[in-house]
């Protein structure tokens, strides 16, 4: 299927987990009319394949090994003059590109400028403006949470908020606070835990003891099933791959 052709093709990845890069690759190659999603329990064989990194579309490059690094540039770039084996598109992932030499990216300058209708290119870096003006004048830029970076301030900020919605739970908000966990793309694993960990006694003493509209348990039991299905997917990266998606799709 053909793209429009002021569609974007390439993209620098700021931040973000490390397997940000092959999650992203399965969404440009995935065949289903509704992408699959991280943590689904049948991917489909484009994605299972581009999560594996084993798919013969998916093309790998980690610019921290600088060996014979313009070499393995210029190969990239012959690659992606070939025409997809299994999808519709072949992707080119460039993990810390904030690596490359200069020499590197004007190679990779060369395709990038007129690239094939099929490529996507995505650079991954922990700082953007450390790659060439060249390069990011021709990439959409986005920038993904890293939890392994959150700041401490941050992280005190995200620990009260799970305090107080603790406390509501004890006023009986429990879908309320519902409401708000669906809401969080970004959350320390320990504030979770014992946030849910919390919601769970509650919703299962409810349970036990028949307390209350068995309606609502069943909203609040809906709603419990939907923030750990969110989280199962890594919500920290798949939220913000959505965004990214309208220029690789």
């Amino acid at each position: 299927m053909g793209l429009p052709r002021d569609m974007a093709q390439a993209a620098i990845v700021e931040g973000g987990a490390a397997s940000a890069g092959r999650v992203l690759a399965a969404l440009a190659l995935c065949d289903r009319p509704r992408p699959c999603r991280a943590g689904e329990p049948s991917l489909c064989e484009q994605c299972a394949r581009a999560v594996d990194g084993d798919h013969p579309d998916l093309l790998e490059l980690d610019a921290s090994d600088g060996k014979a690094q313009v070499e393995r540039v210029r190969a990239l770039r012959a690659a992606a003059l070939t025409r997809p084996y299994l999808a519709e598109r072949r992707v080119f992932v460039i993990r810390n590109a904030e690596r490359l030499s200069e020499s590197s990216q004007n190679a990779l300058l060369k395709v990038m400028e007129e690239p094939p209708e099929y490529a996507r290119f995505l650079l991954l870096t922990a700082r953007a403006e450390a790659l060439l003006a060249t390069v990011r004048s021709r990439c959409a830029l986005y920038r993904l949470p890293n939890a392994e970076e959150e700041t401490p301030e941050a992280a005190r900020e995200t620990s009260e908020q799970a305090d107080a919605l603790i406390r509501a739970l004890d006023g009986g908000a429990e879908l309320d606070v519902c409401r708000v966990v669906m809401g969080w793309t970004r959350t320390p694993r320990e504030d979770f835990a014992r946030l849910m960990e919390c919601l769970m006694e509650r919703l299962v003493a409810a349970m036990a003891a028949g307390r209350g509209d068995w309606a609502r348990l069943d909203k609040l039991t809906g709603a419990v099933r939907e923030i750990l299905e969110e989280q199962v997917r890594n919500v920290a990266v798949s939220a913000a791959c959505a965004k990214i998606l309208h220029v690789l799709d």
